[in-house]
């Protein structure tokens, strides 16, 4: 039996090695989880056994309800290039003037007054510390040690506030 988690990422190697296997053990099973189904190769896991829906989550109490404010803060999308089907990092990051910077803090700040756990998304490490500072919330991204990532998470978690985060908590 495989497990493969995070199926959705599954794509031509995890299918090769699947068809490697059936080879060398034609009774092998494999299972497939993922909480993010929406880019599932059909023909790799064509039959989905169990399913549910964000808002049944929500509504059954496993997740919070997500409230998305936009920000005021625009990225010029046309002088962004898209490398490998994602946009263009360094292109987004020399948009990032600190006049920029600092008003995507201040619209952060007017528009989550009420709240009080606020995760953040940013681009960059560069870009997550600019915010972090401004707003005086917690840093989480990869460079981070694994102890100091669950340090900071679970300080956020008693003391709510801003998650600032970089390519992680996003799937």
């Amino acid at each position: 039996l495989v497990i493969i988690d995070e199926v959705h990422l599954a794509k031509n190697t995890h299918k090769k090695f699947w068809d490697k296997l059936k080879i060398t053990n034609p009774k092998a099973k494999i299972i497939g989880v993922t909480a993010t189904d929406y880019d599932l190769d059909k023909d790799f896991f064509p039959n989905r056994v169990y399913k549910k829906t964000l808002k049944e989550l929500t509504d059954q109490g496993y997740l919070c309800p997500v409230i998305m404010k936009e920000g005021k803060e625009k990225y010029d999308l046309d002088k962004i290039r898209v490398t490998a089907g994602e946009f263009n990092l360094k292109d987004i990051e020399d948009q990032n003037t600190d006049q920029k910077i600092i008003a995507q803090a201040k619209d952060l700040l007017e528009k989550t007054q009420n709240r009080k756990y606020i995760l953040v998304m940013c681009v960059t490490i560069d870009h997550a510390e600019q915010i972090c500072e401004r707003v005086n919330g917690f840093i989480y991204h990869s460079k981070l040690h694994k102890d100091e990532k669950l340090r900071k998470f679970e300080s956020w978690k008693s003391e709510g506030g801003f998650l600032v985060s970089v390519l992680a908590l996003s799937t």
